[in-house]
């Protein structure tokens, strides 16, 4: 019999659901299990408030839709990763994938529909497009796979194969994702190359910040319900307070700048309190417009701080 493993071990608070979609986040957590340099990729997570609110309220993309550079092609050569995505037309086509996989890097990447699993809130109900990390298959054919649990902590579960199968093929997706390591770049290498990526971000960055700014006009549009504009502000601020953790984790770890990483995590503080508030909203239908308004120009303050220490070069490649 297949037991299951111990949860893993990894940073629930940074590696949360706020920024990240399902897969990178899932990619992210087993590729450090791996021994992968996960930090140095986080140089592409800082992203303007102008983009969030181009995508989220202008555009009303959902939270999962957002584009975002992280797990690139660029990002993972820098570390000595690559990854492959093998489209199937059957979970049995995508076996000899999977099983090379596990043998290579200990984990697949899947995408399909929650509908099929019993821990997922829409077992039954809903068809919803989600992925899943495959780590082991016992003899009898049942997997052990790795998911979100009720509290949105990524915990081990384990499925008779032909649950599994259902979750891949009853998907228009059918895709493996599968990341490996190609090469070993020292980590003087590394870092040294994610700063001066970094550092090129940085200085094409531009942010008029009208998320921030302009929050009275967005909150009362009178062409939108409360009910919708507290849903768009609600990801949007929880895009920019995950944002603003993993920068402050690639400034600590990579950069070494404690300063700035301290004032890029009292931003990303001051967007989830933002985000909290508005999902009170959402569901309380009651807004405070002043304490809105007030938290937000608190936060473009913060903002305009830390864009301010970004450019001052204090990062050289």
């Amino acid at each position: 019999m297949l037991h299951l493993p111990q949860p893993i071990s990894y940073d629930e608070r940074l590696f949360d659901r706020r920024f990240l979609d399902c897969w990178r986040r899932q990619a992210l957590v087993f590729m450090e299990q791996a021994g992968a340099d996960i930090d140095a990729l986080l140089y592409s997570a800082f992203v303007s408030s102008d983009q969030i609110f181009d995508e989220t309220l202008c555009g009303e993309a959902p939270k999962y839709a957002f584009p975002t550079d992280c797990l690139n092609d660029e990002g993972l050569a820098l570390i000595g990763w690559q990854q492959t995505i093998s489209k199937c037309n059957s979970f049995d086509e995508a076996r000899a994938t999977i099983e090379k996989a596990l043998n290579d890097s200990g984990f697949a990447v899947l995408m399909g529909s929650v509908f099929y699993f019993a821990h997922n809130p829409e077992y039954r109900q809903e068809h919803l497009n989600h992925s899943i990390v495959l780590t082991d298959q016992a003899p009898d054919g049942s997997w052990v796979l790795h998911d979100d649990d009720p509290m949105t902590a990524l915990r081990p579960y384990r499925y008779p194969d032909h649950d599994v199968a259902a979750f891949f093929d009853n998907n228009g997706t059918r895709a493996v994702r599968v990341f490996r390591a190609i090469s070993s770049p020292t980590p003087d290498e590394i870092n040294s190359r994610a700063r001066s990526l970094f550092t090129r971000r940085t200085s094409q960055h531009r942010d008029d910040m009208r998320l921030l700014s302009d929050i009275r006009a967005i909150a009362t549009d009178p062409h939108r319900r409360l009910h919708q504009v507290a849903r768009h502000l609600r990801e949007s601020f929880s895009l920019l307070s995950g944002s603003r953790s993993l920068s402050a984790r690639f400034l600590r770890c990579v950069v070494r700048d404690q300063d700035t990483a301290t004032l890029m995590d009292a931003c990303a503080e001051q967007a989830l309190v933002l985000r909290n508030l508005m999902m009170k909203v959402e569901y309380g239908g009651r807004l405070n417009l002043d304490r809105l308004e007030t938290r937000c120009l608190e936060l473009r303050g913060m903002e305009s701080s830390l864009l301010e220490r970004l450019t001052m070069e204090r990062h050289p490649a």
